[in-house]
């Protein structure tokens, strides 16, 4: 898969992607979320470079990346790196425009957490005014 990466001039260098997502599989399934994160990020360059994809599909790769490498990076270093914010922001702002609920609602969830985890309450809303003022759940 890197070779087909660095070379970018083969056939089989649109199928790179995949073989960059299986490897961070198989990273994802020994544990090691770093490694993962880095293939996923990789893998993200590759869809960014394919010009032969039509827009909706990839689109929805680029999301679903996104959010994989979101999770890996939360894995890998916990919310406080910059780059776990930026991919769910980026992941976020393709499901808009895709107008994907689902997908929204994932990359969402991933903010509201990074910024709960900055102690940026004001970013989540109302949850986060309740937070920053000590008031919890009644039941």
């Amino acid at each position: 898969a890197h070779e087909q990466v660095r070379t970018g001039e083969t056939p089989l260098a649109a199928q790179a992607g995949e073989w960059l997502e299986r490897a961070a599989d198989a990273a994802e399934a020994r544990f090691a979320y770093g490694e993962a994160a880095a293939h996923l990020a990789t893998a993200l360059e590759r869809v960014d470079a394919m010009g032969a994809t039509p827009a909706s599909d990839r689109s929805a790769r680029t999301g679903m990346l996104c959010i994989r490498l979101g999770e890996m990076l939360v894995l890998a270093h916990g919310y406080s790196r910059p780059e776990v914010g930026e991919a769910y922001t980026r992941a976020l702002a393709i499901f808009e425009h895709a107008d994907a609920p689902l997908g929204m609602f994932t990359a969402e969830m991933g903010l509201a957490v990074v910024d709960l985890t900055r102690a940026r309450y004001e970013a989540i809303g109302d949850q986060g005014a309740l937070l920053k003022n000590g008031v919890g759940c009644r039941v």
